[in-house]
């Protein structure tokens, strides 16, 4: 199957590249997909074995993290709030946090609830058809009315990839197995003009879950077709306005009008890994070509960062706003230095006056979950610990 770098849409005022064959993929038919374990049943207390110290995380981050893990589900998945029924989405975002703040299915005081929640995604995986470009079986959930209907498979791939290395040795194949099937289903689900707009009020944060997700399988050794990643750096790069300097465009075409959500989606869009010197000489061309050119859109994705008005997004905040703060943080931590210290510090702030008193968070427009919402608050504030 061939793998195209489009020219059309939004990023047809680039003037670059025609379709561009990529570097292979596509649908890997006839994997068997072993036989998957019950559903976990939960543990009593386990030992405390963290990856990293807890003097690492404040308060804020310790009470939040305790919030998620009693909210969790006895399927081992989590709902959008506490008691209600569990979906992908929410699930691979929790273990996310988890993860991220040094736990795994072997080591770390929540290290049932990981194990539990892998075991909830695998099911899922497993069960959906080859055909499905969503592994999450329940239709129009909150997630997806909000940011698209694949976004389940997306935010699975990115957890399989995080989780793989870090279970035991004789289980890693199966997992590689399961990540590349999520992967051969992102691929096969981007448009023409390389986003994943296919439905919901924000897709540009869907599309930035994908392009991310393609990322980090790459970093595992999954085979991912370099010329998706290519695209999806183009799309983000056509969301912003050479005239205007602003992401207004990005913002009317798939961020339900708030520039909030496609500056920072294409801040960290941009900000992908470049392709590997085995990608094709065309693939590494256009990339070269996007990153010579988008140095304009994120300066001023940079200049906003100080405003207000810009911050508010929406004008109330829902899990898309968190959503953004957490792509602006992975985006800047990956560079250091004092446009990320100041923007972690201000965002740590804004951050810990919107946590409720239980250490959740919730969202007030959109995304309401405090589920999805807790957990992109953390996504956020964990980027400092990684």
């Amino acid at each position: 199957m061939k793998k195209w770098i489009a020219v059309g849409g939004a990023a047809a005022g680039l003037g670059i590249g025609a379709c561009v064959a990529g570097s292979g993929g596509g649908e890997r038919a006839g994997v068997a997909t072993p036989a998957l374990p019950p559903e976990s049943p939960a543990t009593g207390p386990v030992a405390t074995v963290s990856y990293l110290a807890p003097e690492k995380f404040t308060a804020m981050e310790r009470r939040g993290i305790g919030w998620l893990v009693a909210a969790q589900n006895g399927d081992g998945g989590w709902g959008e709030d506490a008691g209600t029924e569990s979906v992908v989405g929410n699930t691979a975002l929790c273990a996310l946090v988890l993860i991220r703040s040094g736990h795994t299915p072997e080591r770390g005081e929540h290290r049932a609830a990981v194990q539990r929640a892998v075991d909830y995604i695998r099911r899922a995986a497993s069960a959906a058809a080859d055909r499905e470009s969503s592994i999450e079986p329940k239709r129009n959930t909150q997630l997806q009315r909000k940011l698209g209907p694949n976004v389940d498979t997306f935010l699975a791939a990115l957890l399989l990839a995080e989780v793989g290395e870090r279970l035991p040795e004789a289980i890693r194949p199966t997992i590689r197995e399961e990540l590349q099937k999520c992967v051969d289903r992102i691929e096969q689900s981007q448009r023409e003009d390389g986003s994943w707009n296919n439905g919901g009020w924000a897709p540009v944060l869907n599309s930035c879950f994908a392009a991310v997700a393609l990322e980090r399988a790459r970093d595992v050794g999954a085979k991912v077709d370099d010329a998706r990643i290519v695209n999806a750096k183009k799309y983000a790069l056509g969301n912003f306005d050479t005239e205007g300097k602003s992401f207004a465009k990005g913002a009317m075409a798939g961020g339900a009008g708030v520039e909030l959500y496609a500056a920072a989606a294409s801040q960290r869009m941009l900000s992908v890994k470049r392709a590997p010197a085995s990608a094709p000489a065309e693939v590494r061309r256009l990339e070269e070509i996007v990153e010579a050119r988008s140095g304009d859109a994120k300066q001023a994705a940079l200049g906003r960062l100080s405003d207000e008005n810009f911050l508010k997004g929406f004008g109330s905040f829902g899990g898309e706003e968190f959503y953004s703060y957490m792509a602006v943080s992975e985006a800047l931590s990956a560079k250091g230095g004092d446009e990320w210290s100041k923007w972690d510090g201000g965002i740590r702030t804004r951050l810990a006056n919107l946590q409720n008193q239980d250490g959740s968070w919730a969202g007030h427009h959109c995304i309401t979950g405090r589920v999805p919402c807790t957990a992109g608050a953390l996504l956020t504030l964990l980027c400092a610990s990684n």
